[in-house]
C-alpha cells in the first residue's frame, strides 16, 4: 500500500467548510486522523460553534490531549459547553444496534442546545468506522446518509465522519467515500466527484428506476467532463491567441508554463524541463536574474509590476512591455508569478510620433508669438532706415552703413516669415492647382539651383488629381526641399521629384497619427545623398536645427516646409538611412474642382500718392509713427490713434471726412475686426485694411482669409502699404 496521503500534511483549507457541509476522512493511522481533527475542532471553537466529539473514552482522551497541546484551554471549553464529549453508544445505538432515528434525534437536540447556549452553530466530529461492520449493505448506507444529509442541511450542522481504512476491504471504503459530498485528503477538503447523492436513489422503490437514475448520473458526469474539456480548450485557445506571451514562473525562477506566443519567441525553452526564466526567456540566455525584471519584484513583494525593455530579444530591435502579477495560495502566500510579455514597438513608435508632434506644436506657438512681437520691431527698423537712406545724398559715405542696416532688416524680415511659416501663422491664398504644373514650372529654376553635378528627374502622374494650396507656398516647399537635397549630395547625385495619386488606408493612418485615411495627392522628393541617422531624422523639422557648418544655414528650411504643408491641410514624412539617401513624402488632400489658371498680375497704380483722409489705428508707437509719416509724405491726411475709443471719437465728428480705416488686428481691449464693425456703424460703407503679423481666427480660419478681407502682412514695407491703400481707395 502507498504512503499515507495525510502523513505530515497540515489542514490547509478549513475555511471551505460551511454550515450543512458533510465530509469524510479516510485515515490509516490514529496520528494522521488527529492531525485533521485537532484543527477542525479548534477552528469551530474559534468561530464560536459548539463542538460535539462523539466517540469512546480513547477518542475523548486523545483529542483532548491534542487540543490542549495546541493551545486550547480545555477546562474552559468544557465548562462553557463549547466542547461536548458524547458517548458513541448513547448517540447511535439502541438495544445494541444502530438506530438512525435515535442518531437524528440526538443531532437535533444537540443543535437546539447549541443555539440555546448562544453558540454560532454546531460542529460534529465522529468516527463512523463501526457503521461498516456487520451486515450493513450499500442500501443501508444510502438510506442512512440520505437521512443524515437532509438533517445536516436543515439544521446547518458541520459534520466530519472518520473511517479507518485498515479495518475494511477497499470496496467498503469506496462505498463510504461515495456517500459523502466532501472528502478530506492530502490535508485538503475536496469536492467529491464520485459522490452519488443517496436521496436520489431512495426516492425510487423500484430497482429498475434506481438503475435508470444511476445511468442518468453517468450521463450527467460525462456531460460535465465534456464541458470541462471544452472550457479548457477555450481557455487554452484564449491564452494562445491573445497576441502576448504568457509564462508562469515559480518562486525559484523556474518556467512552469509557456503559451504559444512565448514559445514562438523562445523556441529553445520547449526542449528544457522547467528551465530557469532568465536563461529560457532571453535571447541570448542570461547567466543571472535580470535586475529590471518585474517578476523578481512581484515574487518579493506580492504586487503587480511592469517594465519596458528591449532586453528579451535585443537582437531584433523590438521593444517589449513586461507585466507581472502574483499567484497566491488559499492562505495568501505567493506561490508563483504570471509573466506577460507584449511587443509594443509600434505603439511606442506612435507615442514617440505623438510626443514629437506635441513638441512641434509647442515650439510653433512659441515661434509664432516671437515672430508677432518681432514684426513690429522689424517694421520700424526697416521703415526708418528707408527714410534715412532717402535723406542721404548718393555719394554720402554713410550710405554704406545704412544699407547694411537695411540688409540686416531684410534678413530679419525673411527670418520672421520663416518662423511664421513653421508656426502655421502665415496668411495663405489657396487656389485649386495641379502639382504637376508647379513642378514643371520650376524645373528650369531648380536645375540652376542644384547645379550641373546633380541630375534632376521628374516622374509625374499624368492623371494626377488637384489639390487646394497657395501656389507661392508650394513653390517655396519644392525649392527648400531641393536645396536641402543638393546640400546632402556634395559629390553629386540624382534628385527625383515624383507625383502620384495615393489612397492611404487605415493601417497607414494608425501608424502615422497626423494623417487620416483617404484619397491624397503625393509629392515625393528623393535624393541619393549621404542620408541621416535616427537621431537626426527625429529633429529635422525643428526650427534652427541644422547639421550644416556654422553660417551655412539658418535651420529653418525644413521647418518652413513642415509648417506650410501642415497649414495647407497636408502631412509630411521623411525616410532616411546613413549612406542611402533621403526621401520626403508630402500628402495633400485631393479636391474634385478644376485647377484655376494663374491670375494676371495687377497693373500697379500710376501714382502712390493721394489726398484722402486715413484713420490709422495701431497700438505700437513705433509702427504708428512710421506709417503716419509714410502716408503723410505721400499727400494723405492721417488721423493716427492707438485704440478703439480714440478711433470712434474721430468717427463721431460730422465735419471730419474719413475715407479709409487702416487698423492693426491684435490690440489691447479689442481687435481690428470689432473696431471696423463699430466704425462702420458710424460711417457706413467705409473701406478697411487690416495689418497683422500672422493669421488669426479674428480675420481668418485655418490661415485662409475670410471673404472681403484685405490684409497687409507684417513686417510692413512702405511701398506695399502705399500700393494697397491706393488700390482700396480707387476701388470705391
Amino acid at each position: 500500500m502507498s504512503e499515507d496521503p495525510d502523513r505530515e500534511r497540515p489542514f490547509v483549507n478549513l475555511e471551505r467548510l460551511r454550515p450543512g457541509d458533510h465530509a469524510c476522512l479516510i485515515y490509516r493511522s490514529r496520528e494522521a486522523c488527529l492531525r485533521i481533527l485537532i484543527p477542525y475542532l479548534k477552528r469551530g471553537l474559534a468561530l464560536g460553534q459548539q463542538c460535539l466529539l462523539i466517540g469512546d473514552h480513547d477518542d475523548h482522551e486523545s483529542v483532548s490531549r491534542g487540543l490542549s497541546a495546541d493551545g486550547v484551554d480545555l477546562r474552559d471549553a468544557l465548562a462553557r459547553g463549547a466542547l461536548v464529549l458524547s458517548d458513541l453508544e448513547d448517540t447511535f445505538l439502541k438495544a445494541g444496534k444502530f438506530d438512525p432515528d435515535r442518531m437524528l434525534s440526538r443531532f437535533h437536540e444537540a443543535s437546539a442546545r447549541a443555539q440555546a447556549g448562544g453558540h454560532s452553530g454546531l460542529r460534529i466530529c465522529t468516527d463512523m468506522s463501526w457503521s461498516l461492520e456487520g451486515s450493513a449493505s450499500m442500501e443501508d448506507l444510502f438510506r442512512y446518509e440520505a437521512m443524515l444529509n437532509l438533517a445536516l442541511s436543515r439544521e446547518g450542522i458541520v459534520t466530519l465522519c472518520q473511517y479507518d481504512s485498515n479495518r475494511f476491504p477497499p470496496k467498503d471504503i469506496v462505498d463510504a467515500i461515495r456517500t459523502h459530498p466532501l472528502v478530506v485528503t492530502g490535508g485538503r477538503i475536496c469536492g467529491n466527484f464520485y459522490y452519488a447523492p443517496p436521496e436520489e436513489f431512495l426516492k425510487q422503490g423500484d430497482p429498475r428506476l434506481k438503475v435508470e437514475r444511476l445511468l442518468t448520473n453517468l450521463l450527467e458526469r460525462d456531460q460535465l467532463q465534456r464541458s470541462l474539456a471544452e472550457a479548457e480548450e477555450k481557455f487554452s485557445s484564449l491564452v494562445d491567441n491573445i497576441g502576448m506571451g504568457i509564462a508562469l514562473i515559480s518562486k525559484d525562477q523556474k518556467v512552469l508554463f509557456l503559451n504559444k506566443q512565448m514559445l514562438k519567441w523562445f523556441p529553445a525553452a520547449a526542449d528544457v524541463r522547467e528551465p530557469l526564466c532568465h536563461r529560457a526567456l532571453h535571447d541570448p540566455p542570461r547567466d543571472s536574474v535580470c535586475s529590471f525584471c518585474p517578476v523578481v519584484k512581484t515574487l518579493q513583494d506580492g504586487l503587480p509590476h511592469e517594465s519596458v525593455t528591449d532586453a528579451p530579444l535585443g537582437a531584433t530591435g523590438r521593444v517589449y512591455r513586461l507585466y507581472s502579477s502574483p499567484i497566491k495560495d488559499r492562505d495568501g502566500h505567493i506561490s508563483a508569478a504570471i509573466k506577460i510579455m507584449e511587443d509594443v514597438t509600434e505603439r511606442f513608435s506612435l507615442e514617440e510620433q505623438f510626443r514629437q508632434s506635441q513638441k512641434m506644436e509647442a515650439v510653433g506657438r512659441l515661434a509664432g508669438g516671437v515672430a508677432h512681437d518681432f514684426n513690429n520691431i522689424v517694421t520700424a527698423i526697416s521703415g526708418f532706415t528707408e527714410f534715412l537712406l532717402a535723406s542721404l545724398p548718393g555719394d554720402d559715405a554713410r550710405r554704406k552703413d545704412v544699407e547694411e542696416i537695411k540688409a540686416a532688416g531684410d534678413r530679419a524680415t525673411a527670418l520672421t516669415r520663416q518662423l511664421l511659416a513653421f508656426s502655421r501663422k502665415q496668411v495663405l491664398k489657396p487656389v485649386v492647382l495641379n502639382l504637376n504644373a508647379a513642378v514643371s514650372r520650376m524645373q528650369s529654376l531648380l536645375a540652376r539651383v542644384i547645379g550641373e553635378d546633380v541630375e534632376l528627374k521628374t516622374v509625374l502622374d499624368q492623371g494626377l488629381a488637384n489639390v487646394r494650396a497657395d501656389p507661392g507656398q508650394i513653390e517655396q516647399v519644392i525649392m527648400n526641399l531641393a536645396v536641402n537635397a543638393r546640400d546632402a549630395m556634395a559629390d553629386g547625385g540624382v534628385l527625383t521629384l515624383q507625383t502620384a495619386n495615393v489612397d492611404l488606408d487605415e493601417d497607414y493612418a494608425r501608424s502615422h497619427p497626423e494623417v487620416a485615411a483617404g484619397p491624397f495627392v503625393m509629392l515625393s522628393v528623393e535624393d541619393t545623398g549621404e542620408g541621416m541617422n535616427k537621431e537626426t531624422l527625429a529633429r529635422i523639422f525643428e526650427p534652427f536645427f541644422t547639421t550644416k557648418e556654422k553660417g551655412k544655414g539658418t535651420g529653418l528650411g525644413l521647418s518652413t516646409v513642415y509648417g506650410i504643408v501642415r497649414q495647407s491641410g497636408g502631412s509630411i514624412y521623411a525616410y532616411s538611412e546613413p549612406g542611402k539617401g533621403s526621401v520626403f513624402k508630402l500628402y495633400f488632400p485631393r479636391v474634385e474642382s478644376r485647377a484655376v489658371p494663374s491670375p494676371r498680375a495687377k497693373q500697379p497704380s500710376s501714382s502712390l500718392r493721394g489726398t484722402e483722409t486715413i484713420l490709422l489705428v495701431e497700438d505700437d508707437d513705433m509702427v504708428r509713427k512710421l506709417l503716419s509719416r509714410i502716408l503723410s509724405e505721400h499727400g494723405y491726411s492721417v488721423l493716427a490713434v492707438a485704440g478703439l475709443e480714440e478711433a470712434l471719437e474721430w468717427c463721431r465728428r460730422k465735419d471730419q471726412a474719413i475715407h479709409l480705416v487702416l487698423s492693426d488686428v491684435i490690440m489691447p481691449k479689442t481687435n481690428g475686426k470689432e473696431l471696423v464693425r463699430q466704425v462702420s456703424a458710424l460711417r457706413p460703407g467705409i473701406k478697411a485694411i487690416f495689418m497683422s503679423g500672422y493669421s488669426d481666427s479674428i480675420i481668418a480660419h485655418h490661415g485662409f482669409l475670410d471673404p472681403g478681407i484685405t490684409l497687409l502682412e507684417k513686417p510692413l514695407e512702405g511701398e506695399t502699404v502705399l500700393r494697397k491703400v491706393r488700390e482700396a481707395l480707387d476701388s470705391r
